[in-house]
């Protein structure tokens, strides 16, 4: 549609624990501050950045739509295939979007809530495959 509004999207990567077990600390936060890089090329450049928790980025996308969330999506995944083959600490990520629907969020922490439900939703997804 053409409606353009605010989108949140989560991201949580998956697998630091085993990153800090097996390289150590500082390959952990090497892997967030690389993933932190990848956000910020890959996101429009009206996003705003945010880190919150141990492994988990909460960007906000204002006047934005699907397409454009596909497009950054999309790219973000490119990027992470690339890093990954270059990479000996593989980077693996899940993500839940939500838009801001007027009329029925009374509040951004309903949107949060959307956005987390379809994350954490995509986790487990995501741990089955595995």
């Amino acid at each position: 549609g053409s409606v353009r509004s605010l989108c949140l999207i989560l991201f949580d990567l998956n697998g630091m624990k085993r990153v800090n077990d097996t390289w150590g600390h500082l390959a952990g936060d090497r892997l967030l501050r690389d993933f932190a890089s990848l956000l910020r090329e890959t996101m429009p450049p009206t996003a705003k950045l945010y880190r919150y928790g141990g492994d988990e980025f909460a960007v906000f996308l204002p006047q934005t739509d699907r397409g454009v969330l596909e497009r950054a999506l999309q790219e973000l995944e490119d990027r992470k295939e690339a890093y990954n083959a270059t990479n000996a600490t593989r980077l693996s990520f899940a993500a839940g979007h939500a838009f801001f629907k007027k009329g029925t969020d009374n509040t951004l922490s309903d949107v949060i809530k959307r956005a987390d439900s379809r994350l954490y939703a995509r986790k487990r997804a995501m741990k089955k495959l595995l």
